[in-house]
């Protein structure tokens, strides 16, 4: 309630004691007191009925002033109920580096949200209204405040993983399908199951996957995978499919892929049929980072793929940086607007890179990276069109992709006994590359 209805209650208050204030009545006069000598009614008027007197303004103001405390302390007393309903349904924890999360579950699905975020804010907003009414809004101070409380009940917990696109559980490699569910592959297959334990990051950019289609035949698979290898040559089929099976574990280097090409070869095509079935965006667009070192850190916090398009050249350090992402680590920088605290960014994400010319000159990146010179289609079609051919065989393709990924789990001892196998730094790439070649009928050694 402010003054302003305040004093109109007052008003409305004073206005009706006034007019149900019943007047004094005339005293009755004995014989005795009245003058024999006046026949007539007296000179004098009876005395009109008194009224209290008007209360001093200041007293006004300072009894507005009470009440409008007492209001204001009422509110208070509500808003800190409210948000300690909210702080007790969003279960705060931190995660394995140190960042904080709450729980939320929004219908079927559970949403792992940074703290930190602005989605953060906006649940307690949104659940504020739906509690206390559409007038109901929560200051940014009130925020800040709820924040350090789940912070503080955070800390009195253990640590919980929070993974990305990609986690693990034990042996077994996980999936998430954006919806609530994930795929659980190990070297005896693939099985689609409701995730109650996992926590994968949240992320607005982040789509939801169709179930994939189950595949069991090695040579089957690698036939569903046509139109993600449109466009590439056939000698670069395998070790490009070989690296796009390893960007579904999160515990191995992953290869840098360099698509180039002149204008107009379908490279960025080429990429996006890559990083849809990795890590599906709810964009028309594939989202492509900046260039600089601090854009690709973020874009490493809500993408698992990340897309370097069409460039011609990399700023001093990014290639470094690069190397750091393909191989898995945590990027440790001072926190805003503090001198002491530090925030932890980890980074490990498969990187596509487009441009005309390759533009890797490091060894250390060259080292973690292949080359694709993508070929140029005689024809062109319609964009729309071969998006949605693609996204209609996607479940498929992601289910070839999770059979190869099984495939190779399941003759990794095998593949680990092929002469000179461990003579390259990314191992784990050339084996799961010699694991496919075999299944698909090649002699050991031919990867």
């Amino acid at each position: 309630m402010n003054i302003s209805e305040i004093i109109r209650l007052r008003q409305q208050r004073n206005a009706q004691a006034s007019t149900s204030a019943t007047p004094e009545q005339p005293q009755d006069f004995t014989a005795e007191e009245v003058d024999p000598g006046d026949s007539h009614e007296s000179d004098t008027a009876p005395d009109e009925p008194q009224q209290d007197p008007a209360p001093d303004l200041s007293e006004q103001l300072e009894d507005i002033a009470k009440e409008a405390d007492a209001s204001r302390e009422g509110a208070a007393d509500r808003m800190g109920r409210l948000l300690q309903e909210i702080a007790q349904e969003l279960p705060c924890y931190q995660d394995q580096y140190g960042n904080f999360y709450v729980l939320y579950t929004n219908g079927r699905k559970p949403e792992h949200v940074p703290l930190a975020s602005e989605r953060f804010a906006d649940i307690v907003r949104v659940t504020a209204i739906e509690r206390g009414g559409p007038n109901t809004f929560v200051p940014k101070e009130r925020i800040e405040t709820l924040r350090s409380i789940c912070r503080y009940q955070a800390m009195q917990r253990p640590p919980v993983p929070v993974q990305g696109r990609v986690g693990k559980d034990g042996d077994d490699n996980l999936y998430d399908l954006g919806d609530g569910d994930l795929v659980r592959t190990n070297a005896a297959g693939s099985i689609i199951e409701r995730n109650t334990r996992f926590a994968f990051r949240w992320a607005r950019e982040k789509a939801v996957v169709a179930p994939p289609v189950p595949c069991e035949d090695p040579r089957e698979a690698f036939k569903r995978l046509k139109p993600l290898l449109a466009g590439v040559p056939k000698v670069d089929m395998l070790p490009l499919v070989a690296a796009v099976v390893e960007y579904f574990r999160p515990d191995t280097p992953y290869p840098i892929i360099q698509l180039n090409g002149p204008e107009g070869s379908s490279k960025s095509s080429v990429a996006e049929h890559i990083i849809r079935v990795v890590d599906n965006f709810v964009s028309a667009e594939p989202p492509s980072t900046g260039l600089e070192a601090e854009d690709m850190v973020a874009s490493a916090q809500v993408h698992h793929c990340l897309f370097i398009d069409n460039a011609t050249h990399l700023p001093k350090g990014v290639e470094n940086l690069l190397c750091v992402m393909a191989l898995g680590g945590v990027i440790t920088e001072r926190q805003l607007y503090t001198n002491s605290e530090v925030h932890s960014a980890p980074v490990h994400n498969p990187i596509i890179i487009t441009a005309i010319q390759p533009i890797l000159r490091q060894s250390d990146a060259l080292d973690r990276s292949y080359t694709i010179n993508v070929q140029k289609p005689t024809v062109y079609r319609s964009m729309a069109e071969v998006r949605a051919e693609y996204a209609a065989k996607l479940p498929e393709i992601h289910g070839a992709l999770l059979c190869l990924l099984s495939t190779a789990l399941r003759l990794r001892p095998q593949v680990a006994q092929v002469p000179g196998i461990s003579q390259h730094r990314m191992i784990d790439w050339i084996m799961t590359g010699e694991a496919i070649a075999q299944s698909l009928g090649q002699p050991p050694g031919r990867f």
